[in-house]
């Protein structure tokens, strides 16, 4: 991995505090909507997060689309999208 993939990786801890829930809100929101949705998932320990993706999630669903707001269809696409570019990248560079 980059240096700058491994500075915006976080935990489910630091979501949690992101969006200001406990950690299990943010399993919760993971099974129940699918979203955050995670960048990395080693074979021990937790998934680990884009701290730019968690940030721009929390800033649109205050806006106006309140707390409990899903994302829509086409939200999860394109993050998974962007997920799916950058792990690609991670990739063919090891």
């Amino acid at each position: 991995m980059n240096m700058w993939d491994l500075d915006d990786l976080i935990n489910g801890v630091e979501v949690a505090r992101i969006c200001g829930v406990s950690p299990s809100a943010v399993c919760n929101w993971r099974k129940r909507l699918g979203h955050p949705v995670p960048v990395w998932e080693p074979p021990s320990g937790g998934p680990f997060y884009s701290r730019l993706a968690v940030e721009q999630w929390v800033k649109h669903r205050a806006k106006g689309r309140g707390h409990r707001a899903e994302p829509t269809e086409a939200e999860l696409l394109a993050q998974r999208t962007l997920i799916n570019a950058k792990l690609s990248k991670i990739r063919k560079k090891r």
